[in-house]
């Protein structure tokens, strides 16, 4: 994601930094926050997508790092196949193939 910030959307990575910074949030909420802007330009239907699939990874992220169970490979695999399927979406998106 940074890659297309910085390299496709020309953004500095100070900005990202200094942004974080002003909104007391994680630098990965700006990332995410600048992507689905942009990608609502590009397509709506794309940027409901992201924002979608990116909401169930952290969800994911969540249980796996706060809670008390025992994860599943099914767990792992689904993770998995939303990341990527992500990945694809930002790819095809941004015409990175």
């Amino acid at each position: 994601m940074t890659h297309i910030l910085y390299n496709v959307l020309n953004v500095p990575p100070n900005d990202i930094r200094q942004d974080s910074k002003n909104a007391r949030t994680g630098s990965h909420e700006i990332i995410i926050n600048r992507l689905v802007r942009d990608l609502h330009i590009i397509s709506p239907q794309a940027s409901v997508s992201f924002n979608r699939q990116i909401g169930l990874l952290k969800n994911k992220r969540v249980i796996s790092d706060y809670e008390d169970c025992i994860i599943e490979p099914t767990f792992s695999q689904g993770a998995l196949k939303e990341a990527n399927e992500i990945i694809r979406l930002l790819k095809q998106s941004y015409d990175l193939n």
